[in-house]
C-alpha cells in the first residue's frame, strides 16, 4: 500500500492540495471548519507528513543527535533517557550513537548526524583533549553542547564537578582516619584527569604525600577491572586501608575482591565509589559513593541546546555550567580500625 499523500486527501475532501497543506500546517488562512474536515480525512487515511521534505522547507528537522561513550554505563543511559524524554516534550526526536570511547567512531557519528540534518548535538566526548572535530561544527552553525568537562573548549559545556567530587570522596576517607588511600582511575585514557587531580588535591591539603604505588589506572567500565586493580594495590609494600574507585563499577569489583579475599568492608578496607548508580544502594555492602541526579544534567543540557537553536546561527559566547555532587554515605566506609 502506497503512503498517503496530500493529493489523496485533496481528492477525498474536494479541496486543493494547497488548501490541504495549509490546513495541516495550522495556517490561519484556512477556516476552522475546513481544517477540521481535512484533519479528519488525514486521520482516516493515516496520513503522516514527510519529515524529510518538511525539514528541507522549514530548514529544521526537529531532531537532536546524542553521542554516548559507553551504553553499558548506567549513568549515561539514565541521562540519555532523561534527555530523550525532555526533548520529546519539546517536540524533538533523539537520534542515538555510541563512540565506544573511540574518537574515530565519534567522528563517524557526527558526520552521520550532519547528513541527517539534525538541529543540534549533545555529546559525551570520547577524549576530553581531542575536540577539534567537535569544535569544527561551529563552522556549520550547528549548535553543540559538551556533556563533560573539557579544559580549553570553545563550545558550551554542561558537566558535573568531577574534580570537586573526587576531592570530597577522598576527604571523607581522610576524615575517617585513613592516610593510605588507593585510587582506581579510569579518566586518563579519555584525557580526563579531573578525578585523579581531585584525589591529589585532598591528599595535599591533608599533608599526605603522593604514593604512586597507590594509583592504579584502568581503561573501561567493569567490575572485573576493579578486581584486577585490587591485586595491584594490595601488592604494595604498604597496602591501602581505603580505596577510592572512580566509578561504581570498579567499586563493585573491589567489594567482590574483598569478599573473596576474606577482607571485611569497612573494617579491613573502606571503599567509596563515584556515580551513585541505583544498584550501589543494594550491594551486599551498600556502597558509599558520590553522585547527582542525571536529570539535572539532562535538563541543563537540553535547555542550553534549545536556546542555541533558537539563535538561528547567531554567535553566542560559550557557557560552562557545572553541577555539584554529593556524598551518599552508606556502609562501605568507616574508621581505620585494623592494621593489615
Amino acid at each position: 500500500m502506497n503512503r498517503p499523500r496530500l493529493k489523496d486527501i485533496a481528492l477525498l475532501t474536494g479541496f486543493s492540495t494547497n488548501t490541504v497543506s495549509l490546513a495541516l500546517r495550522g495556517s490561519s488562512l484556512v477556516t476552522d471548519e475546513t481544517r477540521q474536515l481535512i484533519e479528519e480525512a488525514a486521520a482516516k487515511v493515516s496520513y503522516r507528513p514527510n519529515e524529510i521534505a518538511k525539514s528541507l522547507v522549514q530548514r529544521q528537522s526537529r531532531s537532536i543527535g546524542l553521542v554516548l561513550t559507553n551504553i553499558t554505563n548506567p549513568i549515561l543511559t539514565h541521562t540519555a533517557q532523561a534527555i530523550e524524554t525532555m526533548l520529546s516534550q519539546r517536540g524533538y526526536s533523539t537520534l542515538f550513537a555510541t563512540s565506544d570511547n573511540k574518537v574515530e567512531n565519534e567522528i563517524t557519528a557526527l558526520d552521520a548526524f550532519q547528513g541527517r540534518r539534525v538541529d543540534g548535538i549533545l555529546i559525551f566526548p570520547a577524549d576530553h583533549l581531542q575536540l577539534a572535530h567537535i569544535e569544527r561544527l561551529k563552522n556549520f552553525h550547528l549548535p553543540t553542547v559538551l556533556l563533560a568537562s573539557a579544559p580549553g573548549a570553545t563550545l558550551d559545556v554542561v558537566s558535573i564537578k568531577e574534580r570537586d567530587g573526587a576531592r570530597d570522596a577522598t576527604r571523607h576517607l581522610i576524615q575517617l582516619g585513613h592516610t593510605r588511600i588507593g585510587i582506581i582511575d579510569s579518566g586518563h585514557w579519555m584525557g580526563n584527569a579531573q578525578k585523579l587531580q581531585g584525589y591529589l588535591d585532598a591528599l595535599a591539603e591533608a599533608g599526605i604525600e603522593r604514593d604512586d604505588t597507590l594509583i592504579v589506572k584502568k581503561s573501561g567500565y567493569s567490575p572485573n577491572l576493579g578486581r584486577e586493580a585490587m591485586v595491584e594495590l594490595m601488592a604494595a609494600e604498604a597496602p591501602p586501608t581505603a580505596v577510592f574507585a572512580s566509578n561504581d563499577a570498579f567499586a563493585f569489583g573491589v567489594l567482590d575482591w574483598c569478599r573473596s579475599s576474606d577482607l571485611s568492608v569497612p573494617d579491613d578496607l573502606s571503599v567509596i565509589g563515584f556515580d551513585n548508580v541505583e544498584f550501589s544502594a543494594y550491594a551486599a555492602t551498600p556502597l558509599t559513593t558520590v553522585g547527582c541526579d542525571p536529570r539535572e544534567l539532562a535538563g541543563l543540557a537540553v535547555e542550553r541546546l534549545l536556546y542555541l537553536i533558537e539563535q538561528n546561527g547567531a554567535e553566542t559566547a560559550p557557557l560552562t555550567q557545572q553541577i555539584d555532587l554529593e556524598i551518599v554515605v552508606r556502609k562501605s566506609t568507616g574508621p581505620k580500625v585494623r592494621i593489615q
